[in-house]
């Protein structure tokens, strides 16, 4: 098991240290949350909507709202079901890893939400949007990235969490 960590933590300080670039210190903070921020509540989610509702019809506005019944369940399996079970520290909390972080974090690392979250949207409206499934695919994957690029999460977390987000979407 100590391999692993090793390896992980090893993989971990590659990605948050040495790829570290001034272009990647500005893009990578800016997409982790990106969907949090009020451009993307007052655009994004509405055009997610419309485009749902105009491809499908009235099954458009069940497709939202079942994935939002998909993450959220994807949230609270990740929050209660492992973060507060595994309670492991934070890179940037971790007496044994010197982390860059560079975005805000809180409560533990494994899993990652961020990943799960993402990744279970994109494996879901990939389902049903089959035309733009490979770019959902690659923001999923960006933003995973980013959580480690930015010293909030371990690459395990991040795989981890995909991994729940793909099962449950699924």
């Amino acid at each position: 098991m100590s391999w692993i960590l090793e390896m992980d933590q090893s993989l971990f300080i590659w990605i948050n240290s040495t790829l570290s670039n001034s272009i990647f210190d500005a893009f990578f903070p800016f997409i982790t949350d990106l969907h949090k921020s009020i451009f993307f509540i007052l655009t994004v989610y509405p055009l997610i909507l419309f485009f749902l509702v105009k491809t499908f019809g009235k099954k458009g506005l069940l497709i939202f709202l079942f994935c939002v019944l998909c993450l959220s369940t994807i949230d609270l399996v990740g929050n209660y079901g492992f973060k507060k079970t595994v309670q492991r520290l934070r890179p940037g909390d971790n007496p044994a890893v010197t982390a860059v972080v560079r975005s805000p974090y809180g409560g533990y690392s494994f899993i990652s939400n961020h990943a799960a979250n993402i990744f279970g949207f994109a494996v879901f409206m990939g389902f049903f949007l089959a035309s733009i499934r490979r770019y959902l695919y690659v923001i999923a994957f960006l933003v995973a990235f980013s959580r480690v690029y930015n010293g909030v999460h371990f690459p395990s977390d991040v795989i981890a969490g995909a991994l729940l987000g793909i099962a449950i979407s699924l």
